[in-house]
C-alpha cells in the first residue's frame, strides 16, 4: 500500500468521524430549539389566560360577584369561569353602649315613662347584623389556557348583601 491510498484512507475516516460528532451536535441544538419553542408556547398560553383573568377580575367582578354561584364564558378564544362563595364571618357581638352616670338633677329631668339605656345583648347583636351590609364572597377566576391545568386566581370581594 503506498503511502497515498494510506492518507486517502485516514482522511476518508477523518470525514466519517467528524459528520458523526456534527450530527450528534444538530440532534442536541434540534432538541433545544423544539423545547425553546415548547416553553415560549407555555408561556405565550399563560400570559393570555393571565390577560383575560386581569380583565375579568378588573372590569366584570362587580357584575360577576354579586350573588353566590358559578358563571362561565368565553374571552378571546379562552374558556374561563367565576366561581363565588359567601366566606361565614363571625360576627362579634356589639360593644354595651357606655351608660352615663347620672346625677340627681338628671334624673329629674327624665320623663317617667323613658326607657331605661340599658340594652339587651341580643338586641346589640342583633343591630351589629342588621348595620352589617356588606357580605365578603371568595371569587375564583379560572381561565382554560389550552395548555395543560388551567390558570387560577383566587380573590375576595366585598359585595351589598341583599
Amino acid at each position: 500500500m503506498t503511502r497515498g491510498a494510506r492518507r486517502a484512507g485516514f482522511t476518508l475516516i477523518e470525514t466519517l468521524v467528524a459528520l458523526v460528532v456534527l450530527t450528534v451536535v444538530m440532534l442536541a441544538a434540534q432538541r433545544g430549539f423544539v423545547t425553546a419553542r415548547l416553553g415560549l408556547d407555555r408561556a405565550q398560553s399563560t400570559l393570555a389566560a393571565e390577560a383575560v383573568a386581569r380583565s375579568i377580575v378588573e372590569t366584570e367582578l362587580g357584575r360577576l360577584a354579586a350573588a353566590p354561584g358559578v358563571q362561565s364564558g368565553e374571552t378571546d378564544g379562552l374558556a374561563w369561569t367565576v366561581t363565588t362563595e359567601p366566606i361565614v364571618l363571625p360576627i362579634p357581638p356589639a360593644p354595651p353602649p357606655p351608660t352615663a352616670v347620672r346625677t340627681a338633677g338628671a334624673a329629674e329631668a327624665a320623663p317617667a315613662g323613658a326607657p331605661a339605656s340599658q340594652s339587651d345583648p341580643a338586641d346589640a347583636q342583633k343591630q351589629a347584623e342588621e348595620a352589617a351590609r356588606w357580605l365578603p364572597m371568595r371569587v375564583t377566576v379560572a381561565v382554560a389556557n389550552g395548555r395543560g391545568r388551567p390558570l387560577a386566581i383566587e380573590t375576595l370581594h366585598l359585595a351589598k348583601a341583599p
